[in-house]
């Protein structure tokens, strides 16, 4: 048995953004950093970041023989202190549970797996001792899922497909089609994405595509009436 044990345990597996990008609140993300010492032991600082990176990887245009390159941008980092002294104090034997609580932007793009790269978020708590480098870490996964508005629902459509077409300075179109726009719960919608190039030698580095809510001022339209009655 290891003398130090640390761990992330997060209150839920996913994180929940709700409505536009442009104008979401955020929301809290919280959870419990589980310190287990075998023996009473020194601790210096227990530290926390929560972060997020956006990775594509592509084929230089003029070194595709080299194979493809990543490209890696922050997307967010947070970082706070569970434990924090100039001189180590001493803990007592046994498991020590600490609560954190991290604010995230309402900004923030999903986690996502993509072909060409990933969005992913993380917590990773690092336990330092008694010296200045760190004794322990800990990393564990955050899933940021995007949600319609608060306490609303996906909008029904009455058309049996959904397709979706724009296009950029004339040089490149997009077509997204789906056969049905009526998702149960709890299922995957999978889209249908073709990208045309109007232009021989086009390199495409990244397509961001954006599915939006469309609401009806209609949709409920049904109970009205039936509150008239």
């Amino acid at each position: 048995m290891r003398p130090t044990t640390l761990s992330i345990l997060l209150d839920s597996p996913a994180v929940h953004l709700f409505g536009e990008r442009t104008t979401s609140a955020g929301v809290v993300l919280t959870g419990t950093v589980r310190l287990g010492l075998r023996a009473a032991t020194k601790i210096r600082q227990l530290h926390l970041t929560f972060s997020g990176e956006l990775a594509i990887s592509y084929v230089p245009r003029h070194h595709s023989s080299a194979g493809p390159a990543t490209r890696n941008k922050r997307l967010a980092k947070m970082t706070q202190d569970l434990i924090l002294f100039s001189v180590p104090k001493l803990y007592a034997a046994g498991i020590h549970d600490l609560r954190f609580a991290f604010v995230l932007p309402g900004d923030l793009p999903p986690t996502a797996e993509l072909l060409f790269g990933h969005i992913s978020y993380s917590v990773q708590a690092q336990l330092v001792l008694t010296g200045l480098r760190s004794n322990c870490v800990s990393n564990a996964p955050v899933v940021i899922l995007r949600c319609p508005g608060e306490g609303s629902q996906w909008a029904h459509s009455a058309f049996d497909a959904l397709s979706v077409g724009t296009q950029w300075d004339g040089r490149l179109s997009a077509e997204v089609t789906h056969g049905s726009c009526s998702v149960p719960a709890d299922s995957t919608l999978v889209l249908g994405v073709e990208v045309c190039p109007s232009e021989k030698g086009f390199s495409l580095i990244a397509l961001e595509a954006v599915l939006k809510e469309i609401q009806s001022i209609y949709a409920s339209a049904d109970d009205h009436e039936g509150a008239a009655e």
